[in-house]
Formats: structure tokens, sequence, C-alpha cells
């Protein structure tokens, strides 16, 4: 029996090119620092200012350089996929959806209980109770990559069931209360989502809609989490603060301008360890059972450094900086313009949803360092050995067709 080919049009937008994602975003960053809307913004807008265009010079270089050594590769308009391949994604996507299933059931089991359950019964259990150690961070990491196979799938195949499983991870994030898990969820998919599809005014439209109803999320689950009044306070609002703007407005501008101002922070006040190991880079990439093992409980004190405890996080560059001072900011913003970029000239499918994990990445690399986060960028390996790696011989077969279509 003939195995078909399916073809999907690549669509190359330019204002979703790696470069101008990055550029876009951290420019954002920068802007919102400007209005000072928090007390605790104390670095000048100058100072802000030189930070962010060190780390967007940095990713630029390495996009060059790719970008360069890829000019003569030939560009591929269109996505080919064997039908037979295809079939093998919505088995492997059911069977390991029952392996979440099952292992996400022994969780609930194992913890009483799920997060909004005890927020709504008042047990004083959190979102941090919820889990077990490593294996927590695993099924969040099967279930991203399920739900940007399962939406993959409903780019080629168009068939609406495939949506079941990215919806569901959105009301998944809600149950326990997790905005990461929503937030790299959505992002993800729709990067995969304009890597098919044309821009226009109608699409990037809604798409901004999407964004203010995220916005607006992220400001309810924040509420249910600190209390409104609560965040106010720890936010320290200046008396330029628009008060008609929604809660959901403070909770993003905080998250974002907040880690910012910690990575100025530790680059006025901290001098580098000088670590080539990289040992404050990589030690979140280790499974937090075999990490107190090797670092003890003391390794990954990030708490000296923040210019207040409310607000933990400092950019992806706060541990390369750690370790090897400005170079280390250099190399990792260096190696993410790089292979972003590398991988954004290739079309079989791991690339494809390589990129989308890695320019998920990219844009929440203002926020923390997914990079080296392991739920996160696991997620890669997952993809790799759940759903590539035996499709050895199908892959000639793929190979030929798109061949024969660039002729």
């Amino acid at each position: 029996m003939t195995d078909k080919c399916v073809q999907k049009l690549i669509a190359r937008n330019a204002i979703f090119s790696p470069f101008i994602i990055f550029f876009i975003i951290w420019k954002i960053v920068l802007f919102l620092y400007s209005f000072h809307f928090s007390k605790l913004l104390y670095f000048s807008t100058y100072q802000a200012f030189l930070v962010v265009y060190f780390i967007i010079t940095s990713f630029s270089i390495g996009w060059l350089i790719a970008r360069l050594a890829t000019y003569r590769m030939v560009v591929n308009k269109y996505h080919v996929v064997t039908s037979s391949f295809v079939d093998l994604l919505n088995k492997r996507k059911k069977m390991f959806f029952k392996f979440w299933f099952f292992f996400t059931c022994i969780e609930i089991i194992y913890c009483q209980g799920i997060p909004v359950i005890w927020l709504i019964i008042g047990n004083g259990k959190t979102y941090f109770d919820f889990g077990i150690a490593s294996v927590h961070g695993f099924l969040n990491s099967l279930l991203l990559s399920l739900s940007l196979v399962s939406y993959y799938l409903y780019i080629v195949t168009n068939q609406k069931m495939h949506l079941l499983i990215p919806v569901f991870t959105c009301f998944w994030a809600l149950a326990v209360i997790s905005r990461n898990l929503l937030i790299v969820n959505i992002i993800q998919l729709t990067i995969l989502h304009f890597y098919f599809t044309k821009i226009n005014y109608y699409k990037l439209f809604k798409t901004i809609l999407l964004l203010i109803s995220l916005i607006l999320v992220f400001g309810v689950v924040g509420d249910f989490r600190t209390g409104k009044e609560a965040f106010f306070n720890l936010a320290v609002v200046n008396d330029n603060y628009p008060d008609w703007l929604p809660s959901g407005f403070l909770w993003v501008y905080m998250y974002l301008v907040t880690p910012l101002n910690n990575l100025i922070n530790v680059f006025d006040i901290i001098p580098p360890e000088w670590n080539i190991g990289l040992s404050n880079s990589t030690v979140i990439l280790i499974p937090s059972f075999l990490r107190n093992l090797i670092y003890g409980d003391l390794s990954y004190d990030s708490t000296y450094y923040l210019v207040t405890q409310a607000f933990n996080v400092s950019t992806a560059y706060i541990d390369p900086y750690r370790d090897l001072g400005y170079f280390g900011v250099f190399l990792f913003a260096f190696v993410a313009g790089f292979f972003v970029k590398y991988l954004n000239g290739k079309t079989e499918f791991k690339s494809i949803m390589f990129y989308c994990i890695i320019m998920q990445c990219n844009v929440l690399s203002v926020f923390y360092n997914h990079y080296m986060y392991l739920p996160i960028i696991f997620q890669l390996v997952v993809i790799y050995f759940c759903f590539t790696v035996s499709y050895k011989k199908r892959t000639l077969v793929h190979a030929h067709a798109e061949k024969k279509h660039n002729i």
C-alpha cells in the first residue's frame, strides 16, 4: 500500500522570525521598566537600556552567524510528512497520554487532592505541595510535549479531535494553579500555529485579544494565590500607577520588569564566581532527588541578590553571569540566537518541535532560564525519544517526497 505524503506550506512570517520576536520582547520589557510604576525599580532607564541591548546584541551575533552558516542551504517552502508517520504520532500520543494520566492519578492520590480543591476548601495546602518530587516535573514535560504534538497533528490533519489535549492542558494548568504551565503551553502552541499560518490583521487582532485574556487570567490566578491587596502592597506601587488598569496588568508588569531589576542589581553588586563548570547555570537541569545529593541543600541560594524576596526571578541570564560574568551572559544569548536560527531553516517534524520549544525559551528569557529548567527543556528529550526515535525507516520516504517536491 502506497504511503501518501501530506504537505503544509510554511508561513515564514517576518514578524515571527526568531530575531524579531526576541528583540520585541526585550524592548517591551525595557519600555515597561521606563515607567517605574513600582518603587522597587530604583535603577535608571539608562542602566536597563545598557543591559537589555547587551543581551539583544549577543543574541543577534549568534543569529547572524547561524544565518551565514546556513546561507547556501535550500530553504523549503513546504513541510512534507508521510501519512504513516502521522498515524504513528497519533498512536503514540494516545499511549503517552494514558501514561501521563495514570501517574497523575497516583500523584493526586498521594497528595490527597489538587491545588484548586485545596484553595476552595481552604485547608492551607498550596500548589507547592502538589506532586511527587522529580516525577511531577517529568509529567509536566510530557504533558507539554503531548500538547505540542497534538496541535501539530491538528494542523496537519485538520481534525479537531487533536485539539482536546492542548485545551485540556490549559484547564489542567488552572486546576493545579500553575501559571508557568499555562504560559509555556500557550506560547508554544502560538509559535507552532504561526509557523504554518500567514499573519493577517484579523488573526493578529485575535492574537492580541488572546494576549489580553491571558493577562486577565494571569491576574485572576495571581489574586487566588496571593490576593489583590496583598500583591499591591508587595509591589510597592508608585503614585504614577494608573488605578484604572486591571489587576492582571500589574501582575504581568511586575513579573516582567522585576527580573530585569534583579539582573541589574546583580551586575551592580555581585562579582562573578568564574566557575567554568557552570554549576549555577546547570544545577536546575538535575532532577531534585539527585540535585540534593550532588549539591546539598544550600547549593542554589538565589535570595541574597534579590531586590526583594517577593519577586525572586532574574531572567535567563542571572546564573550565567554568576558563573562567567558578562562573558557567560554573552555565551548563553549567543547560543540561543544561533540554534533557534539554525532550527528555523529546517522543516522536518523534530526540528519544528525543537524550534517551538527553544523559541518559547527565548520569549520567556525575560523571566526565567527555561534553557536550563529541566521540566521545560526536557521536552526536547521527550519529543525525540517518544515521538521520533523509531521512525528511521520512514524517513527515507519523507526525504524522497521532499526531494521530489523541490525538483
